[in-house]
């Protein structure tokens, strides 16, 4: 048997019994290098196997247990959280924690294959970078077919998915009053009721659909006004993946001073709010103002001029400010002379 398959046994013929014989077996493979042994979706193993934080703790605080490194993984936050508290088998056995986070915008790309920048930057405005849900979206079908599929059939992927996390992750108590009262009153969006009630009202509304107390909206239906209202909504996502572009420039010296901070700034009024600022030094000094729109192409001499107005409140000599026009497809400039950032530069 070639060395690279020293010590594989036949499954098919001589299955593992239990969890105790799969360990067994690789302490004795640990002997000579150490083993790492994965257990994906941990949390939801142990539905099956309820004595498995048992028989791995005593496993792993026995000497035979020294060479095997063990990984367990789970999507359920509040699940895994649990098997770190004192109460489980499994407390103070851990030697790293690490809470993986959604892909950034540059990083999508790689998922998103044969789609234009622009394009991209609208999927991840739409689904974040959630490796699964970015692996959902089919590249060979246009934007209409994509949320007619996931979102507004029943089945819809991004429908049930909602349902599956509000079944791992959220512990509220009912308020159907509370929520009942913010419909009749028009309070008919989500962001609208969740205002209204103070919490997060997905669980009642289900519950009240079942009821028949209320309906959802009507399926395929509701498409065009999805579609009309994309843009919107499309916005917000936009300046965030814009502000981590220009951290990760900063961080690579595109602007030379030390920057320590970058984010929106308004004045204490609510007008004349800037997208980006960048503070830089110790003194959280200005060093970059920039504009950012979701809008295919646009005038980027107006809007420095704009931006000139704007950061007249930021108590710095304007002159000295570098200027930044963001935009989804491109940025026309004559006179000025700001940086420019398109979807192609974050999801070419």
């Amino acid at each position: 048997m070639p060395p690279a398959l020293r010590g594989v046994r036949d499954l098919a013929g001589r299955p593992f019994a239990d969890a105790d014989d799969l360990l067994d077996h690789l302490a004795r493979e640990a002997q000579d290098e150490p083993v790492l042994l994965v257990l994906d979706e941990y949390p939801e193993l142990l539905r099956s196997v309820p004595e498995l934080s048992g028989v791995l703790r005593a496993f792993l605080d026995r000497p035979a247990g020294r060479g095997v490194r063990v990984l367990l993984c789970g999507s359920a936050v509040r699940s895994t959280a649990e098997l770190q508290e004192e109460r489980s088998p499994l407390f103070g056995r851990f030697g790293l924690r690490l809470q993986l986070h959604p892909f950034a915008p540059h990083e999508v790309p790689a998922l998103l294959p044969g789609l234009t920048p622009a394009e991209r930057a609208q999927v991840y405005a739409l689904l974040g970078g959630t490796p699964l849900y970015l692996s959902w979206w089919d590249t060979a079908d246009d934007l209409a077919g994509n949320l007619r599929r996931l979102a507004t059939r029943p089945g819809g992927l991004l429908l049930t998915e909602g349902d599956l996390l509000l079944a791992t992750e959220v512990e509220r108590g009912d308020q159907p009053a509370a929520v009942l009262q913010a419909i009749a009153t028009g309070r008919t969006k989500h962001q609208e009721i969740k205002a209204w009630v103070g919490a997060e009202p997905s669980r009642t509304l289900e519950k009240l659909i079942e009821l028949r107390l209320i309906e959802r909206g009507l399926g395929e239906s509701i498409l065009p006004v999805l579609l009309d209202g994309l843009d919107d909504a499309s916005g917000p996502a936009w300046e965030v993946v814009v502000r981590d572009h220009v951290r990760r420039l900063a961080a690579a010296g595109e602007f030379g001073d030390e920057v320590v901070a970058v984010g929106p700034w308004w004045r204490g009024d609510g007008i004349d709010e800037i997208d980006v600022v960048a503070l830089a030094g110790r003194q959280r000094r200005p060093v970059l103002v920039g504009e950012v729109t979701w809008r295919r192409e646009v005038d980027g001499d107006r809007l420095v001029r704009t931006l000139r107005a704007k950061a007249a409140g930021l108590d710095v000599d304007v002159e000295e400010l570098r200027f930044l026009i963001a935009a989804r497809g491109s940025v026309r400039v004559r006179t000025e002379e700001p940086a420019v950032v398109t979807a192609a530069d974050v999801f070419a």
